[in-house]
């Protein structure tokens, strides 16, 4: 998974990586229980504080995308999807 950060688009950083995690679900890019990049792995790769990586997270977990499991990290939820609800009622609605 590549993420790519613009620091000049006026969009807060956390919000690019929870944008584009979730693009990435919604896409296949990432699979329900594929682990997410470790905080500070990613922190580094995107040269961003820590904080801000472990804020995207939070919101992600707050919105029902991925779980965290406590030892083990960050994972994308399984047949969760708040994306895949919203793709299946928009074609149930269309």
């Amino acid at each position: 998974m590549i993420l790519q950060i613009n620091f000049n688009s006026g969009m807060p950083v956390y919000l690019q990586v929870v944008d584009q995690i979730k693009a990435a679900a919604a896409v296949g890019g990432l699979r329900p229980g594929e682990a997410l990049p470790s905080i500070r792995p990613l922190a580094e790769e995107l040269r961003l504080n820590r904080n801000t990586v472990a804020k995207a997270y939070t919101e992600l977990e707050n919105q029902g995308i991925i779980e965290t499991i406590p030892g083990k990290g960050c994972f994308l939820k399984e047949n969760n999807s708040p994306l895949k609800k919203r793709g299946a009622h928009k074609n149930a609605v269309g």
